[in-house]
């Protein structure tokens, strides 16, 4: 007994418990100042990179994930343009993971080659490989983290490609965030749009690069530091070629074809002064979602709504709140659409 007594009184000794005993809790360890904790920060995961040869990026949770968020990007931007994202949702519990697609980030010119093979240049836009790649990893993920919930997070361009995978792999996702969905362009034409326009018919090489940062400057957010924000980051891609372009718009006509097969919670946010996409056409999306739907129109806010550091907390609290109704048993329910509830007035929140 004495010998298991000596014992124990090391060990406590070793663990700085006992002296916290003997002193009532006054160690010097007891009065030291708590250690902060580490700040997220955006990691690549190697692993998961040469797994699916595309680059992953990931924004850690501490302990068990309450969910898993893939966030994919819009036109021109890259995977670690949801850094501010990334970091709010981590700290939140969430396991936060994107991609570049091909084309965009370090899937660029401006890279070496390094997730290209001999038959397949990730160089080049490609809107139906980009949906495998993600599939893949939407898979992986889901695999790697069973009974966790996944939603998939898309802006503009990247609602699109989340559209895209939830129908190509429905078993891997439950739930969607849209955010400013790209189903229809605007059709208005001011001044410079026009000389834009008049520029671009002139250009019979689908290859001449055309620059994007002037539409960026007047039509990607009503914030001025959004917009500082987008043309100073180095991976936004600051050119489109004809050819890209056509593509890009090709791909956003298809993107209505893919919402009847989405059966999972989806949240659209939608900003009422978007000049980049129509906001009225989140009616067209909803009346053919058969899914259990939640929109949230902003009030006098442009197109750039998350992808970027300067979310606005009205913004993130909808997405958390969202995030955290459903992160806890996913119910897949249909619901009625009614129109009416989608007016742009007034910034409500709608949901049926």
């Amino acid at each position: 007994m004495e010998r298991f007594t000596l014992r124990m009184a090391r060990a406590l000794a070793l663990s700085g418990m006992l002296a916290t005993i003997l002193t009532g809790g006054n160690s010097v360890a007891a009065n030291a100042a708590p250690v902060a904790a580490e700040p997220v920060r955006c990691q690549i995961d190697t692993r998961l990179e040469k797994d699916l040869n595309v680059p992953v990026y990931q924004w850690k949770a501490a302990g068990q994930p309450r969910g898993i968020v893939l966030a994919l990007h819009g036109l021109v931007l890259h995977g670690t343009s949801y850094d501010g994202l990334g970091r709010s949702l981590a700290e939140d519990g969430y396991m936060v993971y994107a991609t570049d697609m091909r084309g965009y980030g370090r899937l660029t010119k401006q890279y070496p080659h390094e997730f290209c093979t001999d038959h397949d240049c990730k160089q080049k836009i490609d809107y139906t490989k980009t949906a495998n790649d993600i599939s893949h990893l939407a898979e992986k993920l889901r695999a790697e983290h069973p009974g966790v919930p996944l939603f998939i997070v898309g802006e503009s361009l990247g609602a699109h490609m989340a559209l895209r995978v939830a129908a190509k792999s429905p078993e891997a996702v439950d739930g969607l965030v849209l955010s400013a969905p790209a189903i229809k362009a605007h059709t208005f034409i001011d001044a410079h749009a026009a000389v834009a326009m008049s520029e671009m018919m002139t250009l019979t090489n689908v290859h001449k690069k055309v620059n994007i940062v002037p539409y960026v400057k007047r039509y990607a957010s009503d914030d001025p530091e959004i917009v500082d924000e987008l043309v100073s980051d180095p991976l936004t891609r600051k050119n489109l070629t004809v050819r890209e372009l056509i593509q890009s718009k090709a791909a956003v006509y298809k993107t209505m074809s893919f919402v009847p097969g989405i059966h999972k919670p989806v949240l659209v946010i939608q900003g009422t002064e978007d000049k980049c996409v129509r906001a009225d056409a989140v009616k067209l999306l909803t009346e053919k979602l058969h899914a259990e739907t939640q929109v949230k129109m902003f009030d006098h806010r442009g197109h750039i709504l998350i992808e970027t550091a300067h979310i606005k907390p009205d913004t993130m609290d909808t997405l958390t709140g969202w995030l955290h109704k459903h992160d806890n048993g996913i119910v897949a329910a249909t619901a009625e659409i009614h129109p009416e509830i989608l007016a742009t007035d007034g910034g409500h929140e709608q949901s049926h």
